[in-house]
């Protein structure tokens, strides 16, 4: 649509310091606050420009159309500056502007800028109202259940976000994991339970009370790690994969196309059963922990010691433990592969020791303390003296989900 300028004081008569008409006087238009020259019209639609300056008739009048910021500067006809206005201001009127202001009522103002019946009736949290932020600066409480067109990855969890999926052994073969959301691998979808799914450790099948092993037959005395898949339209299920995969196989799982590793693992045992253990959170616990060490004689070297928590990724063990010495005062140090080999002391300095058995024959104890262990699932440990005795029992293990 067309723009027109505006009128330039319309029926205006000029005059001079004296009060009499300006016939012949001059008019000369700027760019605000320069001595530029600026364009002023015959005419609204700006197709006629006028001379600058423009000459006022006999009665101290001209037609001038102007748009824009202007210094305008009024002379008479001899050239003697009579008044000078810098900085004044003619927004131009659009086309949208020139209907805005033709529209006779106020629907007709909001159909010109297109706008809804629900953007000018009152501000309210019911049908056809408008939302508006609250005093603190909030959007107020309001029912999103109308809400549609939103896909299931239209609001973004936190990459590798985890909340609920928890994990529960139901029997030696089945097992639930709790209504829960997590983001996907490749931080493009959510994947979301609505409510508790229980899975069978047969080939897997959609939906709860089916099996979940995403490939292969079970192996037993075998670690399984738990994922969440999801499709692209926001289904979702769960899947097993044996140890040594945290990266499910997909293929077989239809529109199953994102998974998210739940940070839990289970071990089968040699009759592919689930052994019983309990999660709360980032926490596992063994029902019956598991004695993993019983060595003696374990000399002054570093030697790795293989717990029984799950291969393939980090986990922070724990762990109860007993050392000894029958010939000497001793002290054994248990570290995380991840940093330095380095002897156990047992007075002040570092890294002192886990355990100190400061009389002879005599098994001391330290526990429960946490170790990280490696993705083959060992730590380190170290004694000062070689005719020292160590047991390991594990707990259970800790990992950080979704953090």
């Amino acid at each position: 649509m067309a723009n027109y300028a505006r009128p330039f004081l319309p029926f205006m008569q000029f005059r001079d310091t004296s009060g009499n008409l300006l016939s012949g006087g001059l008019l000369y238009f700027y760019e605000g606050g320069t001595s530029t020259p600026k364009d002023t019209w015959a005419d609204g639609a700006m197709q006629t420009a006028n001379d600058n300056p423009v000459e006022l008739d006999s009665a101290g009048m001209a037609t001038i159309f102007v748009n824009g910021l202007y210094k305008i500067v009024l002379k008479t006809s001899a050239g003697v500056t009579v008044s000078t206005w810098d900085y004044c201001w003619f927004p131009v009127i659009t086309g949208k502007m020139a209907t805005l202001l033709d529209d006779p009522s106020f629907d007709n103002f909001g159909e010109t800028l297109g706008l809804g019946t629900a953007a000018y009736l009152d501000v309210g949290t019911s049908a056809d109202n408008v939302v508006q932020l609250d005093d603190s600066a909030k959007l107020p409480a309001v029912d999103g259940s109308q809400l549609t067109n939103i896909s299931a990855s239209g609001v973004a969890l936190p990459y590798n976000h985890i909340s609920g999926l928890e994990f529960t052994r139901l029997t030696g073969t089945t097992f639930s994991i709790s209504a829960g959301e997590c983001r996907d691998s490749t931080d493009s979808y959510n994947v979301s339970l609505s409510s508790t799914i229980t899975k069978s450790l047969s080939a897997w099948a959609e939906g709860t009370g089916n099996g979940s092993l995403d490939t292969g037959s079970l192996v037993p005395d075998t670690w399984y790690h738990v994922f969440a898949v999801g499709t692209a339209d926001g289904d979702a299920d769960i899947v097993i994969s044996v140890e040594g995969n945290l990266t499910p196989t997909l293929t077989g799982l239809g529109d199953y196309d994102y998974y998210a590793f739940l940070g839990i693992s289970f071990l089968l045992n040699g009759s592919s059963q689930i052994i019983e253990m309990h999660q709360d959170g980032d926490m596992i616990l063994w029902d019956d922990p598991v004695l993993d060490v019983s060595a003696t004689g374990i000399g002054t070297a570093n030697a790795d010691r293989t717990l029984t928590v799950p291969p393939d990724y980090q986990v922070e063990a724990l762990i109860n433990a007993t050392f000894g010495n029958p010939d000497s005062p001793a002290a054994v140090y248990l570290r995380s592969l991840d940093v330095d080999n380095e002897a156990a002391a047992g007075d002040t300095t570092a890294p002192l020791a886990t355990i100190v058995a400061p009389a002879t024959n005599e098994r001391y104890a330290s526990g429960p303390v946490f170790v990280r262990t490696s993705t083959s699932q060992a730590i380190g440990s170290r004694a000062n003296f070689a005719n020292s005795s160590l047991d390991v029992c594990t707990l259970g293990w800790r990992y950080q989900r979704g953090k």
